[in-house]
This record gives C-alpha cells, structure tokens and sequence, in this order.
C-alpha cells in the first residue's frame, strides 16, 4: 500500500499586532508492506518521508512578547521500519527495528541562522507464553539518539553534538480469573552513565461485579521521563540556553475507578492522583533569558474525570466527559497553562453507515494561569475559559466519493492556552472525501 498527503494554510498572524500571517505547510508519502513468509511467520515493513515549512514571530527584543518577523523553520523527515512476528512452538516473538531522522533549518528574514539533525535508532524482541488463562510478555530493546546543531549566524557559538544510548529489559504478566483481572510490569532501563538507571512498575486490577453490571479498577505505578535535547544543549542566543545537568523527572501515580452500565447507557469515574519530583521548568532570568531546571520539591496533582455515553437510538449517539484537576507547582502555587475544569460533549447522527453523517460538538476549557514576561518583573495573568463549537457534514454523492463540510470555532472565539500567542477564529472547511 502507499499513500501521499499535502496539507497548506496561510495560517493566521501568531503575534495578534496586525503584521502578517504565518502559515505553513507539509507533503508526505509513505509505502507498507506486509508478507506472509510462512504459517506461522510474518514480516512488515514501513518507509515514511515528510517534509514541511512553518512560519513564526519571533521576540525580537527579548522582552516576553512577540513581534512582527520573517521566521522560518524547514524540516525534512525520513523514517524506515521493519517488524518479523511469529511463533516456535508455545513461545510467540515480535522483533522490530526503525530508523528515524529529521533535519532541522532555521532561517531569519531569508537568512540561514542554525541547522540541526536529529537520528533514533531503535530495536527490540518480545517474546510472550500463553499459561492457559493467564500471559507472559518479556522485552529486551535499545535504542540510540544523535543530535548535530551546527550554528551559522553566530560562529559555531551554540554548536553542539550528542549521543544518548538506552538498553532497557521489561516484562509483563496478565492474567483473567473469574471476575478479576491483574496486569503487573516492570522495565529496567540502563542509561549507559549518561543519567541514573532506572526502574518503573504498574500493577493494575479489575473487579467485575456481574449483579448490577459495574465494575471497579485500581492502578498504581512509577514512571520517569529523561531530558529532551533542547532542555540539555539547546541554544537561541540572548533567549536560552540549555541545561546538561538536567536529572530525569519521576513520578509517582495511582487511580481508582468505576464503570456502571444501564442499559444503552454506560457511565464511568475515575479519581487520580500524581506526584512528580524533578519536574523539569523553564527557569526566566531578569535579563529576560531562561534556561531549564528541575523543580527543587514535589509537583502534585490530582483530580475526578467523568464520563458517559448514550446509544439513544441506532443512528443517535450522545458522548460526554469533564475533568477537575488541582495542579500545583513545588511552591504551592497552581501551575500554569493548566485549566482546572475541561469538559466535551458531542452528538453523532448516521442512519445508514453508508450513508448521511451529521457530527456536533461542543469542548470547554476552564480559566488557567499563566505569566506575562512583557512586564518586568514578570506578572501572573489569568486567560479567560473558552467554548470551541464543531460541527461536520459526510455527505456521500456516489459509491466512492463524498461531500465534507466542517466548521470550527463558530462562536469565533478568542481561545489561547499561551499568553501572548494568538490562535485561529471561525473556520469553515468544505471538500470532497473519496474511496
């Protein structure tokens, strides 16, 4: 199978101060293969290449907010993978391997300004025993990063050149008795010195109670997440400068939950809890330049998520869900550019699955913080709560070629989730869909 897919806008004016647009724009094609070498053996494979352009504003004078500019970043894209899954005997095997890199050109009013690449190679073997009602999954993989950036417009001032290389053994076992269900894993994870080894787990269990149709679920686990790139070694002069001895960030988490269904309709409650340590930030200086840090004390959040669904009839279907978190900072300050209250409802109407498809929709996002770095010192603001309403039309025409009609944001608000950043208004998309 292959495919090609291209994407443009002229997009709208980032800096909201009347200059011009920035758009952008992508062109991708891709190629999968699968063949069956055997019975029992089959092979898969993917080649991807993308390349795209996307025009920004920059802080010219580095004073929290952005102005008018030429600013352009190229990108080019290649990835090749490739998996062989079969069996011997009671014993099942997944191997997989990937190649992926992207370059980066950074250009400044039509002027190359730094250039950056970026290589992951990736392998990995799974093999997994069926034990009757229960399953048994190991994980053996390696993985190895290389990041180049070379700059032009200061002298090889930012230049830098990298290598992470990760070996990590997992395993998981699953297993359904009577009413219950229990997944546990682990993963080691050896950082080749780079940061501190590293070991996670989840254990999660499942209680069905038949009687009243509900069902209870509780998890809990570790995770980390080592520091990007750009928070080690990334470099915009005058703006930040990157970190190396950044530590990876841990957390530590647990949820609870119920599901209950009536009938066509199906409820469901979770209540979640999260501690991160040496949460990685962005650190502001009073020069107005900013580096990444990790947080000296405990990140804590928690929160309900509900949600439902209605099968009303069989074309009507009505889906909903809200979130209530309280996030806060190692300070005891809530974190910024995260709403306490989000919220969705949709409706979907489709007689026929071959036929008419009416979509609407309705997302809310709640009141967050976030700093205004345009005033020194920096002051804490509060964006306003949005209401973003969607509606789509699938109307089909003939046999293989359909009629698409889609509006977005059509109370035409201003929704931003980032201080000083401007985001589209109403937008109303018509084309043709075909099979």
């Amino acid at each position: 199978g292959a495919g090609v897919s291209g994407f443009r806008t002229g997009g709208v004016d980032t800096s909201g101060r009347g200059g011009e647009t920035d758009g952008s724009d992508v062109l991708s094609g891709m190629v999968r293969m699968q063949a069956d070498l055997s019975r029992d053996w089959k092979l898969s494979g993917l080649v991807l290449a993308r390349a795209s352009s996307a025009e920004t504003d920059p802080d010219v004078d580095f004073d929290g907010v952005l102005d008018n500019g030429d600013r352009v970043t190229d990108a080019d894209q290649y990835l090749i993978g490739a998996a062989l899954s079969g069996s011997t005997r009671e014993i099942s095997h997944v191997l997989k391997t990937s190649y992926n890199e992207v370059t980066r050109d950074n250009l400044a009013d039509g002027t190359l300004s730094d250039d950056s690449t970026g290589k992951r190679f990736a392998m990995s073997w799974s093999p997994g025993v069926s034990l009757g009602v229960s399953e048994l999954i190991g994980l053996v993989d390696f993985e190895q990063e290389d990041y180049d950036r070379h700059d032009v417009a200061y002298g090889g001032l930012s230049d830098a050149s990298e290598s992470f290389r990760t070996t990590g053994l997992a395993a998981e076992y699953r297993t359904r008795l009577t009413g219950f269900d229990l997944r546990a894993s682990a993963r080691h994870d050896d950082n080749d010195g780079r940061f501190d080894n590293a070991t996670t787990w989840r254990v999660g269990l499942g209680r069905d109670i038949d009687s009243i149709s509900g069902r209870l679920r509780v998890s809990a686990g570790t995770g980390v997440k080592n520091p990007t790139f750009t928070e080690l070694f990334g470099f915009f002069p005058g703006s930040f400068a990157g970190n190396p001895d950044l530590k990876p960030e841990q957390s530590r988490s647990w949820e609870a939950g119920w599901d209950q269904s009536f009938g066509d309709v199906f409820l469901s409650a979770t209540f979640f809890s999260a501690e991160l340590e040496d949460e990685i930030y962005t650190a502001y200086n009073p020069d107005f330049t900013s580096t990444a840090l990790n947080r000296t004390g405990k990140s804590k959040r928690q929160g309900v998520e509900v949600s439902g669904h209605w099968q009303a009839t069989g074309a009507f279907a009505v889906s909903g869900q809200a979130t209530f978190l309280n996030s806060e900072s190692d300070d005891g300050t809530d974190e910024i550019r995260v709403p306490s209250r989000t919220a969705s409802l949709s409706a979907l109407w489709q007689a026929d699955p071959e036929g008419l498809r009416l979509g609407a929709a309705l997302d809310y996002v709640g009141e967050q913080d976030d700093f205004d770095f345009g005033s020194f010192p920096s002051r804490r603001v509060v964006m306003d709560a949005y209401v973003l309403a969607s509606l789509s039309v699938d109307y089909p025409v003939t046999e293989h070629v359909s009629l698409t009609l889609r509006g977005e944001n059509l109370f035409d608000e201003e929704a931003r989730d980032v201080y000083g950043y401007t985001t589209p208004g109403a937008g109303v998309f018509v084309g043709f869909s075909m099979k």
